[in-house]
């Protein structure tokens, strides 16, 4: 499992646009058949970024401190 982020000075300049992009080619060309990735429910943001780039809503992951 990996984090990625880009720093708030950095974004909207295309660094994460780059960055996705180049692991989603990795990933291929190592044979994988699917992404999949979760975004922080306060990600508003981010899911806009990542359906820009393609990415569906497939499910919706709930978490409960005890």
């Amino acid at each position: 499992m990996w984090d990625l982020f880009v720093r708030p000075a950095w974004r909207r300049r295309g660094v994460g646009t780059a960055l996705l992009g180049s692991l989603v080619e990795e990933l291929r060309l190592a044979g994988a058949q699917d992404v999949h990735l979760r975004v922080a429910a306060a990600g508003g943001p981010a899911v806009a970024f990542y359906r820009r780039l393609g990415f569906d809503l497939v499910a919706h992951e709930m978490y409960r401190r005890l």
